[in-house]
């Protein structure tokens, strides 16, 4: 769960900030997180961020269209790993998200698999390089991760369930005190379930063994944690900000795990997500923040 913590966005069901208009909107999605490990005579950090763009369109037939890329306009040529993006969501009044550009995101993912001369047999794999990552080739899971953090569809309003992204619970969102001249803030917590938190565990022991060229089931895993504890906790805050066209999202979890010699380790992490509007100037990136 915690690992799962670092990727960015949000869930919901209604926009708060897009404007109904059929006017094109623009925004930027960017993210940081930051993971901290203590436990008996070690400890450890992480941190990292991210950005992508986002483009909202109306159609004649009242649906949005909605296109999610990463913001790598001044960067280098990005690399086949990331086949994922863009991505295009078309949502309509009373029916289920299609995604519009699936055989586009299959010819990416074959061209990238052709790169690593493999097969779709590596899907789902684990690997090492700088850091652990997951093959993926199912255009599904990859909107699934990215609807799972979309701050462009939260439903914000007092008792309205949100789902706790990595946690697998819902929890009624709270309007809190209002923060500065024109923000709306509302949060939610729930403490982790024990055995969902063991299950995470386990999955772990086997990834880092897939990892290291070796072989372990989930039998074998959920053996090696049997005399461990846990107990976690979750929370959300959001941060909106209409007029400026602005929502900001602060996770937030931890989990405690005391072994059988009784001996305590913590894993916490944070992930801060912003999705600002920003303006299509003439002649400019459309995707530059706006002075808002």
């Amino acid at each position: 769960m915690m690992g799962s913590l670092a990727f960015v966005g949000f869930g919901g069901c209604m926009p708060v900030l897009a404007k109904e208009s059929a006017q094109t909107e623009y925004y930027t999605i960017t993210t940081r997180y930051s993971t901290v490990f203590e436990g008996g005579e070690s400890s450890g950090s992480s941190s990292g961020g991210s950005a992508y763009r986002e483009e909202v369109r109306t159609d004649a037939e009242g649906c949005r269209i909605r296109t999610f890329d990463i913001d790598d306009a001044d960067g280098p040529k990005r690399p086949l790993a990331e086949w994922q993006m863009p991505i295009v969501l078309r949502e309509c009044p009373g029916a289920a998200t299609v995604l519009s550009n699936r055989d586009e995101m299959l010819a990416r993912r074959d061209a990238f698999l052709a790169a690593m001369n493999v097969t779709a047999e590596v899907c789902g794999s684990h690997y090492f390089t700088w850091n652990v990552f997951r093959i993926e080739c199912d255009p599904d899971e990859a909107v699934a991760r990215l609807t799972d953090f979309d701050l462009g569809s939260v439903r914000l309003e007092d008792g309205a369930e949100y789902a706790l992204p990595d946690t697998g619970m819902r929890v009624p969102l709270r309007r809190q005190a209002d923060g500065l001249a024109g923000e709306l803030v509302f949060s939610g917590s729930a403490e982790l379930d024990p055995d969902y938190l063991r299950t995470e565990a386990a999955e772990t022991i086997m990834v880092v063994a897939e990892i290291s060229g070796e072989k372990v089931t989930e039998d074998e895993a959920a053996a090696q944690i049997a005399g461990r504890q846990y107990s976690g906790k979750s929370a959300i805050t959001f941060v909106a900000q209409p007029e400026a066209g602005r929502i900001t999202a602060t996770l937030t979890g931890e989990v405690r795990e005391i072994g059988e010699t009784g001996a305590i380790e913590t894993r916490k992490a944070e992930v801060v997500t912003m999705r600002q509007r920003v303006e299509a100037a003439s002649g400019s990136d459309p995707l530059q923040s706006s002075s808002d």
